[in-house]
Order: C-alpha cells, then structure tokens, then sequence
C-alpha cells in the first residue's frame, strides 16, 4: 500500500500505478514483493505507450487481414444489394419508378436547394435508397 502512495505522491495517476502493478504481476510473476514496483514502473508505462507495431511484431498484419476481410465482406454486401435494386428496379411498373423518381429529386432539391453538378447522381442514389427501404431492406434474406 505504502508503496502504492509514494509513487502517486511521485504524480503518477492511479491508471498508471494500476497498470504497473498488472505489468509486473505479468512481466515479473515471481517479483513475491511490490516493493520492486517503483523501479519497474517506468518500463511498464514505456511499454504502454509503445504503438502495437512495435510491442508485438503480428499485430498489425493480423489487424489488417482482419481489415482486409471485412472491407471484402462490405463490397460484396454492397454489391449483393446494387443486384436487390436492380433487380427490384425491373419489376417495379413504370408509375411507380415515376412516383419513386419524382419523391427522390423532390428529396434532394429539398436537401440540395443550390445545387449545380451531380444532381442526376443523387437523384439516383436517393432513388436507390428509396427502393431499398421500401421494398427490400424488411425482405427476409436480405
């Protein structure tokens, strides 16, 4: 406990003591005193602050495979649902994509009142939305 106090005395946080006190019961199992505590407090806290790149070699390839699989996963979400829209877009009757296209430009002239280039791009993206909230996003599967 002494031990403890002195080094919060000394500034550092209690996050910090709390971690020292865990790196060393990790690093140093067989320490049996917490005495040891303030000569290993400055290593634990470099460690800490250490990046993950260098602490641990696998790390970052490990994160970007991870990265790398889920970006993989949302292209294809992303593009099962282009196919849903498409899809629903051809059996959609004509008055309906009318009425469907008209709310979407009315949505982003409402959203966009100054708008000067790209306005047939989110006409179709919002049309898109509109589809896939409507019509597909409560579909069971998808």
């Amino acid at each position: 406990m002494q031990e403890c106090l002195d080094l919060l005395q000394e500034g550092f946080t209690i996050d910090e003591v709390d971690y020292a006190i865990s790196w060393l019961v990790t690093h140093h199992p067989t320490t049996g005193s917490f005495s040891r505590l303030a000569h290993f407090i400055d290593q634990a806290l470099k460690e800490r602050a250490m990046p993950q790149s260098l602490s641990s070699p696998h790390q970052p390839q490990m994160a970007q495979e991870e990265e790398d699989r889920e970006e993989k996963q949302r292209r294809e979400e992303e593009e099962q649902q282009r196919k849903w829209i498409e899809e629903a877009k051809a059996v959609l009757s004509t008055e309906d994509l009318a009425h469907l296209y008209e709310e979407a430009q009315r949505l982003i002239r409402q959203e966009n009142p100054n708008i000067r280039f790209g306005e047939n791009i989110l006409i179709q993206l919002k049309l898109d939305e509109l589809i896939w909230e409507r019509y597909l996003s409560q579909t069971p599967g998808r």
